[in-house]
């Protein structure tokens, strides 16, 4: 026999829901109140504010991104995995695309804690730098580009394409399969131009 949720989870099963549904901007106190079906002072005794609920979904999300991106893969070549964790990043984006907008284009509205400014939670850009020097390593990378500006290279190549399919509905000549060849593709090209 399962136990009854209480009334924090259910608060949190909400705002998910809403998160999932509409976006982060419809995670407020009064929608998730309704939809658990207690008024919002009541919402106020398990969190104490709107970003509480927020930054919890946020912290979900994170891990969900994070272990999306470290997945164990069966490419041998160092090149084919910096590849698939470009792909990765790609296909999270678009299969969660609500969670990806909280997690990196909701800044105006959720803006970064103290905390996260002072200790950014960099782990993807760590697992990119990560393969990126195992390329450079294996000779698959040459040259003398700096392995960290080579990261933030691939990241911004992977999430322009995520924030162009978003922000725009994506364009009607790209199927989102489309999207993760065009990574992989951006990806190349600019690896070698850092050659």
């Amino acid at each position: 026999m399962s136990r009854p949720r209480n009334t924090r989870e259910r608060i949190l099963d909400a705002a998910r829901d809403l998160l999932r549904e509409r976006g982060p901007r419809a995670v407020t106190v009064a929608a998730v109140a309704k939809q658990v079906g207690v008024t919002s002072p009541a919402l106020y005794k398990h969190f104490s504010s709107r970003r509480a609920i927020v930054d919890l979904l946020r912290a979900e999300a994170f891990a969900r991104f994070g272990a999306a991106l470290a997945r164990p893969t069966r490419r041998r070549k160092p090149i084919e995995r910096l590849l698939e964790v470009g792909r990765r990043y790609v296909t999270f984006g678009l299969e969660h695309p609500n969670s990806y907008r909280l997690l990196f284009m909701s800044a105006e509205e959720f803006p970064p804690t103290e905390r996260e400014l002072k200790e950014p939670d960099d782990a993807g850009l760590q697992l990119l730098m990560g393969h990126i020097a195992a390329c450079q390593a294996d000779g698959a990378l040459t040259g003398e580009a700096d392995t960290f500006e080579l990261a933030v290279a691939c990241w911004a190549a992977c999430h322009g394409l995520v924030s162009l399919f978003l922000t725009n509905g994506g364009d009607a000549r790209f199927s989102r399969d489309d999207y993760e060849a065009l990574c992989s593709r951006a990806l190349r090209a600019l690896l070698t131009s850092a050659q």
